[in-house]
């Protein structure tokens, strides 16, 4: 990025009123119903990756927290999402009680229990970081749980993983699911991932289906839950308001 590339994401994140949030839907694998959504960040004019990549330039990943934890619990509520709220967390940075406290307060009642935190894969683990957001997490009383992003790729390749963070869910990498109803490879890949991550207990989320074939072939498989533009695509949290308005008007 350039100087004035840094000075907007700079901007943005000293006004995090000015970054949207999107929510993709994530569904029950046996009846397709919704299971919960996916709360995704819109620092436009940047990509999410992009934008990290410029906080932590910036010695600020902090502030990446801190503005998905409260704008994203904000928007979700005022969009009338129902089900789980799962939120990107960075395992390399911190994530203060005051923050929590915070996002306590403006969803202790409609998002106690509902909170999963995904635990993206693209970043550094930092002990110290994640044992202070862990304590923070707890301390809010909000019965959070985890999930582990991205399974199959960067740190999360390995089935370690699962034992270290102990997970509620395990979302395997779109790079296995693609084409996965004629990739004899992959299928052999999922496969193999579902029978570790089933054994211990945790649940299977299957990401990125973009296809019929993709969808149909996976309904077959040890999968409890799917994500995916041919299900859904995600969808800002003003659209779900301008939705439920005209649902009512009807």
């Amino acid at each position: 990025m350039d100087k004035e590339d840094i000075k907007k994401v700079e901007y943005l994140l000293d006004h995090p009123d000015e970054i949207s949030f999107a929510y993709q839907p994530i569904f029950n694998a046996k009846d397709n119903t919704v299971y919960g959504y996916e709360t995704l960040m819109r620092p436009a004019p940047f990509n999410p990756i992009e934008f990290i990549e410029a906080a932590r330039s910036l010695n600020r990943l902090g502030n990446i927290e801190e503005i998905t934890m409260i704008y994203g619990t904000m928007h979700l509520l005022e969009a009338g999402l129902k089900g789980k709220a799962f939120f990107n967390t960075l395992p390399e940075a911190s994530l203060s009680p005051e923050v929590m406290e915070k996002c306590r307060r403006i969803g202790l009642k409609p998002l106690r229990g509902r909170n999963i935190y995904e635990i993206l894969e693209y970043t550094e683990h930092n002990e110290e970081a994640w044992n202070a957001k862990i304590n923070a997490i707890r301390e809010s009383n909000s019965n959070a749980q985890f999930a582990v992003d991205d399974f199959g790729t960067g740190d999360n390749i390995m089935f370690e993983v699962l034992d270290k963070y102990k997970p509620a869910i395990v979302k395997i990498d779109r790079s296995y699911i693609a084409n996965i109803a004629f990739d004899r490879e992959n299928q052999r890949i999922v496969d193999l991932m579902c029978h570790e991550i089933k054994k211990r207990g945790i649940m299977t989320l299957a990401e990125g289906i973009e296809t019929e074939e993709e969808y149909y072939y996976l309904l077959d498989q040890d999968i409890d839950l799917m994500q995916g533009f041919y299900l859904g695509k995600p969808k800002l949290y003003t659209e779900y308001i301008e939705e439920a308005k005209k649902d009512k008007e009807q």
